[in-house]
């Protein structure tokens, strides 16, 4: 693969894992910078704790595609 085009899925992914990890760790942060100005009023915790979950799965499969690389090698 082109290096260039390396570099950029590299750092797509890594911006995508990053979200991730902010959803899962503070799923009120991105929903205050990027949901707030549409809603009248804050949602449920299940909204957040769904948030959570979804930011877990999005960082478990970007995890899996940065080590797709690695396990292809050894095999």
């Amino acid at each position: 693969m082109n290096d260039g085009i390396t570099i950029a899925v590299t750092v797509f992914f890594g911006f995508s894992f990053l979200l991730g990890l902010i959803n899962f760790i503070n799923p009120r942060f991105l929903w205050r910078t990027f949901q707030k100005w549409k809603a009248t009023e804050v949602p449920s915790k299940s909204y957040f704790m769904f948030q959570r979950f979804a930011g877990l799965i999005a960082m478990l499969i970007i995890g899996y595609f940065f080590l797709i690389p690695y396990i292809g090698s050894r095999m």
